[in-house]
């Protein structure tokens, strides 16, 4: 295996010699005429220079929306009474959802309303009758006084003896019993009538209750992403998902892609013709989650206000996979192939040379290239 392994290396070093030597050859092609200084010449030029390289990596990337939520129905013993949404509508904060029947119906409730209306209604004109009764017995014994008192004036004189009192008599007595007995009736009237109506109110807020909680409601502004099939009488199973729903408030970006987290990113979205960028940030990876969560994909987390209509439109990241410092970099315009090898033309000495250059990285993102072999830091190569 050794022998195998010596014979290896000694043929891939004479390759690399043949290589070296061909590209030595060809480097040393010269065109063999006198330029125009390049200040007086219809083209441009520019300089091999050792620098920082970034290499970028993209991809696709979609919009989740973090603020979501699942909604049941807990109650047992509900049936389903009336759907009022649909799959992509837009529904605000306590709109109903689904309408369930928990066995308070909405005709026992009005018929509650209605008695207590008219037990209120009641109460008022028997209050009304009796006081009027007891004012007829008030005036009653204030005649009956004002008649005994005369009476009993004239029948003093004519005897010459004190005059009695009328509020002494048995008659003004027994009348006063009879106040008395109106006025016991007018408060046993009322204490009974508002025992009524406040069981009524009681019944009737533990009805509007139940009616209040056979309702399903947003719990804030957002989209309906799935609405359960479900058939109106049948029974409803606690706990089963019914509706799934999303708020538009906020938006994260999420890509199939393992990207480091905390890296920063730009997001590239638009029009082809109008391509617009933005600053982001990777806030969630699958290193970093508990082991339950680490299938999630990378969450970006937008640090700049989007318009999410630019969304639509292709969208994806662009972030610096490598960085490599003090390499022997150059614009990557001044590159030519020919039969899959790259070449430029150098300006040296006021001639034109062709000279076969070794890439390292060739990146689509990046304006600059990677030289490997074949150039010198501080060489002019003609763009175009």
């Amino acid at each position: 295996m050794s022998g195998n392994r010596r014979i290896i290396t000694i043929l891939a070093a004479a390759a690399l010699c043949l290589t070296a030597c061909r590209n030595t050859a060809e480097q040393q092609d010269v065109i063999n005429q006198t330029l125009i200084l390049p200040q007086d010449a219809n083209y441009s030029t520019s300089q091999a220079y050792t620098g920082l390289f970034e290499s970028m990596d993209t991809g696709s990337v979609s919009v989740v929306y973090p603020r979501t939520a699942e909604l049941a129905w807990e109650t047992g013993g509900s049936r389903f009474q009336e759907v009022l949404v649909t799959k992509g509508q837009t529904v605000t904060k306590g709109q109903t959802l689904m309408v369930f029947d928990t066995g308070t119906s909405q005709v026992e409730l009005t018929e509650a309303e209605l008695k207590l209306n008219r037990t209120r209604q009641e109460l008022e004109e028997g209050r009304q009758k009796r006081l009027v009764d007891i004012q007829g017995c008030e005036n009653r014994i204030d005649k009956r006084i004002k008649e005994l008192t005369l009476q009993y004036r004239e029948e003093a004189l004519a005897t010459q003896l004190p005059a009695k009192d009328p509020e002494s008599s048995c008659e003004i007595q027994i009348m006063r019993l009879e106040r008395e007995k109106l006025q016991t009736d007018y408060e046993q009237f009322c204490w009974e009538m508002q025992q009524q109506i406040d069981q009524l109110e009681r019944d009737i807020r533990k009805m509007e209750k139940a009616q209040s909680e056979n309702l399903l409601t947003a719990p804030f502004d957002g989209i309906i992403d799935q609405v359960a099939v479900c058939h109106i009488g049948d029974l409803a199973e606690p706990g089963k998902i019914l509706i799934t729903m999303h708020s538009e408030d906020r938006f994260l970006l999420e890509t199939s892609d393992k990207l480091p987290y905390g890296t920063g990113l730009t997001l590239e979205a638009g029009p082809n013709e109008e391509r617009q960028q933005f600053s982001e940030t990777v806030i969630s990876t699958a290193d970093v989650l508990p082991m339950e969560f680490s299938s999630r994909t990378t969450l970006i987390r937008p640090e700049e206000e989007i318009d999410k209509n630019l969304l639509n439109r292709k969208p994806e990241f662009i972030y610096p996979a490598k960085q490599l410092k003090n390499v022997l970099l150059l614009d990557k315009k001044a590159i030519h192939w020919e039969q899959e090898q790259s070449f430029v033309y150098i300006l040296e000495e006021g001639l034109v040379k062709k000279r076969y250059i070794t890439i390292g990285i060739f990146d689509r993102t990046a304006d600059n290239v990677w030289v490997l072999q074949g150039l010198e830091d501080g060489q002019t190569v003609i763009l175009d």
